[in-house]
């Protein structure tokens, strides 16, 4: 398999920051990378200036990302439109209100997300707990494997046990220590 039909094949799984560099021998594979959604391409052998200049591209692409894929997706949950959540088989259509937590299984790598109605999905295995919370203001981190959706959440009790509004009520989710913290500055404590 060469490079370009790797590429094709990966390209589901794939974070959608990911930046593939081809590196090729001849110019006449280019448009073929660039076709496949590569970042950009060198050719052999690479001088240091073009390695540079894609470099300095790849930063400039993550340091102004404003207009990019996850300010998209903000600017959508704020006002509790539709979005899609990758799954591993299919493109998951949700809203903000129907997300009730996140969890991360160890023993699969994978984040699943918990809905109402009691529907569950396993997200892409390259989705992390940074990408879940930079979706929004409203998913916060209650441990180290448990991401939850603050519109549900009516209380935390003494032993740092988060309480649901019903009929999530029964979900046992423990806060963290480390969590805590972050969790109050989202809230506005009167």
């Amino acid at each position: 398999m060469n490079g370009i039909e790797w590429l094709q094949e990966l390209k589901r799984s794939l974070h959608s920051n990911t930046c593939i560099v081809f590196y090729c021998e001849n110019e006449k594979y280019w448009k073929d990378a660039l076709r496949v959604s590569a970042f950009d391409y060198l050719l052999k052998p690479y001088q240091q200036e073009d390695l540079r200049q894609i470099i300095e591209r790849v930063r400039y692409k993550f340091q102004n990302n404003d207009s990019g894929f996850e300010q998209s997706v903000r600017k959508l949950l704020l006002d509790d439109r539709k979005f899609a959540l990758q799954t591993v088989t299919d493109f998951l259509i949700v809203k903000r209100s129907e997300v009730i937590y996140f969890q991360y299984n160890n023993s699969s790598h994978v984040w699943h997300v918990f809905l109402t109605e009691q529907r569950t999905a396993k997200l892409r295995v390259s989705i992390t707990a940074k990408d879940i919370l930079n979706l929004n203001h409203s998913f916060c981190q209650a441990n180290h494997s448990v991401i939850i959706n603050i519109d549900y959440l009516a209380s935390i009790d003494k032993n740092s046990q988060c309480v649901l509004y019903p009929p999530y009520d029964q979900l046992e989710i423990v806060i963290s220590r480390r969590y805590f913290s972050k969790l109050k500055e989202s809230l506005e404590i009167i």
